[in-house]
């Protein structure tokens, strides 16, 4: 495959009438004159423009969608506990119980990626956010495994297009900015996970208000976000000016702009790009359709991994002989009834929960000092050996220990895949890239409680062995990837421009 920064290079050959034209960084002032020399690009805009307060505080309104998001994610191994006891589910509905919500993420990531580069990455944003308050409010009042099935996919597919946040935020700043950027909504994140956790050891454990007060509890973010974004958030400039709409493009870089900027003139796309958001953009050439193959394959084995561990943890923490064992641990089968969860095991997965921001931390110094592929190799790398760690008997703090570890380096993987997604795919079809690999990584996250909550409990040892291959593959895949995406220019318009 061929760089992008290789490709550039070609396409400046095709006229001033397709790229932006490159301007000096510390004068905006010559822009007033109109003259085309004089027009400034949008990476160079952008650049100029830094990393304001201003900027922290729009990626922290959108930062509390994605929390919403993750504190949904960590209730789902909680949640198909309690309703285990409340519904008397058996072990495979609890996992097809846990799967419905990644099930309903297939099919909102498609959708939402779709709509975002047709209509706006603020406006997916908010109707997203939207739908997923009325749809988990809903699920707070179901009454049997059906409705609550039913409901939880619908949840999933109106959080499926929350992946926009991650394009969003790569859009709004510079190149040397982007992973700076995507670190606070990681946080988010991490405090999405925690949260998710604390409300559910505050409500289920020591004020006994049940499951659905936990639910109910946990839509307090989505709305906080969806207000927060709309009252907040400018519509990403990017996406504005490869709209056709260059006034406004330029006034959210003004506003963006921690320099002074009042002269500035970005220089307009003048040539038509197509159609915008089109699934053709995916798979134009061979190398496309090998790009989004290998790329969808990678975030379905990192995802996979990812959710099992997490999975895995809640097993032992209801396996008894998980502590008490001699060397490895055995199959445990539940012989009627159901154990729930302890305050004690939901104050082990806050501390587990806080394998989210060492990932972040992790993400931030591999994605920019080794490049991103290779933080990828060697974060997944690291994991993988650590999960071997699962055949063993421990006790529980130990086993949460090195379930963080494996986690931490499983969550730096997948946030440097976010980065590097958005990096390698152009405007016009960044958001429906993004959401045909987030969709494809949904099929990883619907069938792994299949493997940690049903093989499990067939043959644990056999559950452990999955997760490790697919480290395995993921590692593969990583180093067949070609292209580097570190401070690489997200230039809009030369790829369609070499395909016509």
């Amino acid at each position: 495959m061929e760089t992008e920064n290789g490709a550039a290079d070609e396409a400046s050959q095709l006229g001033q009438e397709l790229l932006p034209l490159k301007c000096k960084k510390e004068n905006f002032s010559s822009a007033s004159t109109g003259n085309l020399d004089s027009l400034v690009g949008i990476e160079e805009a952008l650049e100029y423009s830094g990393f304001s307060f201003r900027h922290v505080l729009i990626l922290s309104a959108v930062g509390l969608v994605l929390l919403s998001l993750f504190a949904q994610i960590e209730m789902i191994g909680l949640l198909a506990t309690e309703l285990l006891c409340e519904f008397n589910l058996s072990p495979v509905q609890e996992a097809f119980l846990t799967s419905a919500f990644f099930t309903g993420m297939i099919f909102g990531a498609l959708l939402w990626g779709h709509l975002s580069d047709k209509y706006g990455r603020k406006r997916v944003i908010q109707l997203c956010s939207l739908f997923a308050s009325i749809t988990v409010l809903a699920s707070s009042v179901t009454q049997s495994f059906t409705d609550t099935y039913l409901l939880r996919i619908l949840v999933g597919m109106s959080m499926g297009g929350f992946h926009v946040c991650y394009t969003y935020a790569t859009e709004i700043v510079g190149s040397t900015h982007r992973a700076k950027a995507c670190l606070i909504l990681f946080i988010f994140q991490y405090l999405g996970a925690v949260y998710g956790a604390a409300i559910g050891l505050i409500t289920v454990t020591e004020n006994n208000l049940g499951w659905r007060y936990y639910v109910l509890k946990s839509s307090l973010p989505i709305v906080l976000g969806l207000v927060s974004v709309t009252s907040i958030c400018p519509e990403s400039p990017r996406f504005l000016l490869v709209k056709g709409e260059t006034d406004k493009a330029t006034k959210v870089v003004k506003i963006l702009s921690s320099k002074p900027n009042s002269d500035l003139k970005l220089a307009s796309i003048m040539k038509s790009i197509g159609d915008i958001g089109s699934w053709k953009d995916l798979i134009a050439t061979p190398s496309d359709k090998m790009l989004l193959g290998v790329l969808s394959s990678l975030i379905f084995l990192i995802r996979f991994f990812n959710i099992g561990v997490a999975l895995l943890f809640y097993e032992n923490l209801q396996n008894p002989y998980a502590s008490d064992c001699n060397v490895l641990v055995e199959t445990y089968k539940e012989s009627g009834g159901c154990d729930r969860l302890k305050k004690n095991d939901y104050s082990l997965d806050i501390l587990f929960s806080s394998s989210g921001i060492f990932g972040a931390l992790f993400y931030y110094f591999l994605a920019d000092y080794f490049g991103r592929r290779k933080a990828m190799a060697r974060s997944l790398s690291f994991s993988t050996l650590c999960m071997s760690t699962f055949y063993f008997c421990m006790p529980n703090y130990s086993r949460t220990i090195c379930s963080l570890v494996v986690k931490s380096f499983c969550f730096t993987t997948e946030l440097v895949f976010n980065l590097y997604i958005n990096e390698v795919y152009p405007t016009y079809s960044r958001s429906a890239a993004s959401g045909f690999t987030d969709c494809f990584s949904r099929l990883g996250l619907a069938l792994s409680p299949l493997i940690s909550q049903y093989l499990a409990k067939e043959s644990y040892p056999s559950s452990v062995s999955v997760y490790i291959a697919s480290g395995v593959l993921g590692v593969v895949i990583i180093r067949s990837l070609k292209t580097e995406t570190r401070a690489q220019l997200q230039d809009d318009v030369w790829k369609k421009a070499e395909k016509k």
